[in-house]
């Protein structure tokens, strides 16, 4: 094999290492009305819509990679949350899926 062969399956290959080990995150404004950025520390994150509270829905946040099972993927989806100025997520889910955190919820603005 040349080496410019195994120069470029060399860097295939740490392509390709380097996609699989990053963390992947979004945050999807489902409001026409923009919120001041939260403190990421204070947003609440919740499994299920807590009884009797009010909110407004401000976007979708999620999270997928690596990382201890659930620390890493609260704090990233409390700082988008934030971002959207959010101050609670609710219907939270977090799955352990091939080896990697995926986890998911609903940015809403508590009233």
């Amino acid at each position: 094999m040349g080496v410019r062969k195994q120069t470029v399956l060399w860097t295939m290959l740490v392509v390709v290492t380097l996609c699989l080990s990053c963390a992947h995150y979004a945050q999807v404004p489902l409001s026409s009305q923009d919120f001041p950025e939260a403190d990421w520390r204070s947003v609440q994150v919740y499994g299920t819509i807590p009884k009797g509270m009010r909110y407004q829905v401000v976007g979708v946040v999620s999270y997928y990679g690596l990382g201890s099972f659930g620390e890493t993927a609260v704090e990233e989806i409390k700082k988008q949350a934030a971002k959207l100025g959010a101050t609670a997520v609710i219907n939270f889910e977090i799955n352990l899926i091939n080896g990697r955190v995926q986890a998911e919820g609903i940015a809403v603005r508590q009233q």
